[in-house]
C-alpha cells in the first residue's frame, strides 16, 4: 500500500482557557497508509494586562479602567466589573457588588454673628475625626507618656487616627517569646500606642499591655510583659495618608478593622490583656501623626465602630475610660491626662468642608475648619456645610447668621453678651448695630450690665469700629434698679455729636 501522510489535526480553538486542546489525527491520503498523529497540545492562559474595570453605578462609585482603584462619589452601590477578553476572542467576568456609605458624622456649625456691616464674620465647621489639631513625632525619643489601665482586662478596645511616614518590619505572628529586634527603635516598630507592662514574677506575666504598630506597609499588635514581646496579630496593608484603627480584644484574642472595615483577627493571649494611651516606646519610636485616641472597656463590634469612628467626640460613650482628642495638648476630656514630651500640634488636611446659602465664603469649599466672610449682605440669613472625603459626604450642618446696618438712627443697650457683657463695641450688646454718630443711644438701668468703655488704642480709623460714639446717650432711669452708669476710661474717647 501507500506511505501516506497523517492529516492536520482538528482541534477545537474555543476550549475554555487553561486545560488542553487535542485535535484527533487525520487519516493517511493514500492507500493504506498510517494514521495521522495526534494534535497539538494547546494551553491557553489569559493575560491578566488585557482586562477592564467597570463600574455599573457611576453616580455612587467609578473605577480606574486599569489600575482598579475605586472612588466613592455618593451614598449607594455598584457592581464593579471585571471583564477579561483575549486576543482570540474568549471573554472572562468577574463582579464585586460594594457599598458606599455616608459619613456617619455632621459637622458642629457656629458664628460670631450678629456683627455689623463691614466687620468681617467668623464661621468654623468642627467636630470631626482628624481635625482640629493633631499631634506629630519624629521617629526619635520624643514621646507623649500616657496610662496603663491595668483594670481593665480581657475586653477592650483601642481606637485612633493615624497618618504613618514610616515603614516597619511585619513578623510572623506568635503568643510567647520575643518577636524582632528590640534593640532597633527607629527601624522595626513604630508604636502609635505603646506596650507598656505591669505586674509578673520572673519571666511569668501575670497581664500583658497592648501596643500598636503602625507604619506605612501594616499594623501590628504586640503584647509586652516579663520576658514576653510577641506579636500576635500581623497585617500587611499599605497604609497613606490619614487611616482609622480599631484594635478589639474580645477574651484576649486581637481584631483588627482598618477605616472600619474588618482586617484580621489574631492569635489568642495566653495572658489577660490591658490597654495603653502612650504614643512611641522605647522599643519602637513612632514616625507619623496621630489623632483623637480613644480607649473603651469593651470589645466595640464593628458597626459601633464605623457609627462613632468620624467624631470627635463619641456620641455614645459607654464604656469610654480614656479619651485624647490631642488638640494642641496631651490632655484627656475623660480619664486622666497623657504628659508630652517632644509631639508637635498642627492643623490636618483631612476633610473638605462645602458651603452654601447667602453669605457663603469664597472659595466655598476648603480643607480650612475656620472660615471669614468678608463683606457679608446685611439680614438674617442660612448657612449650610457638608464635609467630604473619598467621595463620601457627611449630612447638612446649618447656623443662621445676623449681620446688622450700620445706618441706624437708634439703637439700645440690652447687655446680653455672653463673652463680653459691658464691651461697646460688641453688637451683640445692642438692639441694633454698634452705635455710629448718628445714632441715638439709650441705656436702661434694668438690664443686667452697663457699657465699659475701656481702651479703645486698638480701633483705629482703619478698624469700621472706630472710636465708641454716638449722636446722643440717654440714660433710662425708669424702672427698678441702680441708676445706669456709663464708664468710661480716662485713656478712652466717647464722641457726642449732641
Amino acid at each position: 500500500g501507500g506511505t501516506g501522510g497523517g492529516g492536520t489535526g482538528g482541534g477545537d480553538l474555543t476550549q475554555t482557557a487553561g486545560q488542553a486542546n487535542t485535535g484527533s489525527g487525520g487519516g493517511g491520503s493514500e492507500g493504506t497508509g498510517s494514521a495521522g498523529g495526534s494534535g497539538i497540545v494547546i494551553v491557553r492562559y489569559p493575560d491578566p494586562t488585557l482586562g477592564v474595570w467597570s463600574s455599573t453605578n457611576t453616580a455612587s462609585a467609578t473605577i480606574n479602567s486599569t489600575s482598579g482603584i475605586v472612588s466613592g462619589v455618593a451614598a449607594g452601590s455598584s457592581n464593579i466589573k471585571y471583564t477579561l477578553t483575549t486576543p482570540v476572542g474568549c471573554v472572562g467576568e468577574k463582579t464585586k457588588n460594594i457599598a458606599v456609605r455616608e459619613i456617619p458624622a455632621i459637622p458642629v456649625v457656629s458664628d460670631d454673628s450678629p456683627v455689623c456691616e463691614g466687620v468681617p464674620l467668623n464661621i468654623s465647621s468642627k467636630g470631626l475625626a482628624p481635625g482640629g489639631e493633631v499631634a506629630t513625632l519624629d521617629n526619635s525619643t520624643n514621646q507623649i507618656s500616657g496610662n496603663a489601665f491595668t483594670g481593665t482586662t480581657n475586653n477592650h478596645t483601642i481606637e485612633f487616627w493615624v497618618n504613618p511616614t514610616k515603614a516597619v518590619v511585619l513578623h510572623s505572628e506568635i503568643n510567647s517569646g520575643v518577636s524582632g529586634n528590640l534593640g532597633a527603635p527607629t527601624t522595626e516598630y513604630s508604636f502609635a500606642i505603646g506596650p507598656n507592662l505591669f505586674g509578673g514574677s520572673g519571666c511569668t506575666p501575670a497581664t500583658v499591655g497592648i501596643g500598636v504598630s503602625v507604619g506605612t506597609n501594616g499594623v501590628e499588635v504586640v503584647q509586652h510583659g516579663p520576658c514576653h514581646f510577641p506579636v500576635t496579630l500581623s497585617y500587611a496593608a499599605t497604609l497613606s495618608g490619614w487611616t482609622h484603627i480599631a484594635v478589639v480584644h474580645n477574651n484576649n484574642t486581637p481584631t483588627l478593622y482598618v477605616n472600619g472595615v474588618f482586617a484580621k483577627t489574631g492569635l489568642a493571649s495566653l495572658y489577660p490583656t490591658f490597654p495603653n494611651s502612650s504614643v512611641s516606646y522605647g522599643y519602637g519610636y513612632f514616625g507619623g501623626s496621630i489623632d483623637n485616641i480613644r480607649v473603651w472597656n469593651v470589645a466595640k463590634t464593628q458597626s459601633e465602630i464605623v457609627q462613632q469612628m468620624n467624631l470627635e467626640t463619641p456620641s455614645v460613650s459607654t464604656g469610654l475610660i480614656a479619651h485624647y482628642p490631642l488638640n494642641g495638648n496631651a490632655n484627656a476630656l475623660v480619664g486622666t491626662n497623657n504628659t508630652n514630651s517632644g509631639a508637635t500640634f498642627s492643623t490636618p488636611s483631612y476633610y473638605t468642608y462645602t458651603w452654601s446659602g447667602t453669605n457663603a465664603p469664597s472659595p466655598v469649599s476648603s480643607t480650612l475648619e475656620n472660615r471669614v466672610v468678608f463683606n457679608a449682605a446685611v439680614g438674617n440669613s442660612n448657612l449650610t456645610v457638608t464635609a467630604s472625603v473619598g467621595g463620601c459626604a457627611s449630612g447638612n450642618a446649618s447656623t443662621d447668621v445676623e449681620i446688622k446696618s450700620n445706618n441706624q438712627t437708634s439703637s439700645s443697650w440690652n447687655g446680653t453678651s455672653t463673652d463680653d457683657a459691658t464691651d461697646w463695641f460688641d453688637p451683640k450688646n445692642w438692639s441694633n448695630c454698634t452705635p455710629g454718630d448718628q445714632t441715638v443711644v439709650t441705656i436702661s438701668r434694668a438690664k443686667p450690665s452697663y457699657p465699659v468703655i475701656t481702651n479703645t488704642s486698638a480701633f483705629d480709623t482703619a478698624n469700621p469700629k472706630g472710636k465708641a460714639k454716638a449722636k446722643k446717650v440717654t440714660l433710662d432711669t425708669t424702672g427698678i434698679g441702680t441708676d445706669p452708669t456709663l464708664n468710661i476710661n480716662t485713656s478712652t474717647e466717647l464722641r457726642v455729636n449732641e
